[in-house]
């Protein structure tokens, strides 16, 4: 394999392992990498362009008719991922999904409760109101990953838009039959994708869970963060959680983050010419 077609850069906690798996439900179709590869923000791994091959070793098993893609959500927050990519491949297709960023961030704090790197001692009223503070921590930039206008000029400096696909993460649940014919209708040239053969509905991944133990989540996140362990990651993490639903959102911190975001949600509207009814 000499190339990829297409990415899936972001949002973190948006609903992008679900996207992953209904491009693989139709595997006569797609082939994409089974973990995030984290190899365009990584420059450890990207090595001024020396990994690229690899890299592409991911893609090997990926047939000639196929569309081969990875996903990393990581992309989208990366200022250096763009820089890196469009070196090698130009004419890439670009997939995101957005989250009302208040709810994504939501989602991320408990995602990082989950996984040791947020302590049980740090509220997410706290983790909000001083989020500069923990920004250079690991899951510690819950606010700053909601700027999806910022995110995506940084990526439009490189790649024409009509090379992205953006989705709504609320719309894509509500009718992933729709809105995934239309994504695959992107990552094909298409204008009308058949899809009575198709296999389009969402499935649930990365659902609300806790750890057993935080301090046996932190030691194995923090172990397959840098690559150690990883093949061990899924059943580690699996034996060590239990079933969890997050309470209600306070009032006072979803308006806080209301507040926050609706200019950059205006943003997005102009830049990419769809609306958003996250705060209408």
């Amino acid at each position: 394999m000499s190339k990829i077609d297409f990415l899936i850069i972001g949002a973190q906690k948006s609903g992008t392992t679900s996207l992953r798996a209904l491009l693989n439900n139709n595997p006569e179709k797609f082939y994409l990498a089974n973990q995030e590869l984290h190899f365009w923000d990584q420059e450890g791994q990207y090595a001024n362009g020396k990994g690229l091959p690899k890299y592409l070793k991911n893609f090997e098993k990926g047939l000639p008719h196929q569309i081969v893609g990875e996903k990393t959500p990581r992309y989208l927050f990366s200022n250096s991922a763009p820089k890196r990519l469009v070196k090698h491949f130009p004419e890439i297709k670009l997939v995101a999904i957005l989250r009302n960023p208040v709810d994504r961030a939501y989602s991320a704090y408990w995602h990082g409760r989950r996984v040791g790197a947020i302590p049980a001692s740090r509220s997410f009223t706290q983790a909000i109101h001083e989020s500069e503070k923990y920004e250079k921590l690991l899951y510690g930039g819950l606010v700053k990953r909601g700027y999806y206008a910022e995110q995506l000029k940084n990526w439009m400096k490189y790649f024409p838009k009509e090379q992205f696909f953006v989705l709504q993460f609320e719309k894509m649940v509500g009718n992933p039959r729709l809105n995934g014919a239309e994504l695959i209708n992107f990552l094909e040239d298409s204008t009308y994708a058949d899809d009575s053969n198709l296999k389009l509905h969402l499935p649930k991944r990365n659902v609300a869970r806790k750890s057993k133990n935080q301090l046996v989540s932190k030691v194995i996140h923090r172990a397959t963060h840098y690559g150690q362990l990883r093949g061990l990651r899924s059943k580690l993490m699996k034996n060590n959680l239990t079933e969890f639903q997050a309470p209600e959102m306070a009032p006072g911190d979803r308006q806080f983050l209301t507040q926050i975001y609706k200019e950059d949600a205006k943003a997005l509207e102009t830049l990419l010419g769809q609306e958003f009814d996250w705060f209408k």
